[in-house]
């Protein structure tokens, strides 16, 4: 796999249940039956729009 290749749902499957998505190895030390797997976002505005809530409140 390399960068802008396709992912099948079943690789994608795979890496949710921690394992490698052509190997099939464990990428995880543990997987308990309550595991839940997700991702983080993370979302910024510009600085100006943060100064100007600081300073305004809006």
């Amino acid at each position: 796999m390399g960068h802008g290749t396709d992912v099948t749902k079943e690789q994608f499957d795979a890496l949710l249940q921690g394992k490698h998505p052509v190997s099939g190895d464990a990428m995880t030390q543990r997987n308990r039956k309550d595991r839940r797997p997700g991702m983080d976002l993370t979302f910024s505005v510009l600085k100006s729009v943060s100064l100007d809530w600081a300073i305004n409140g809006r």
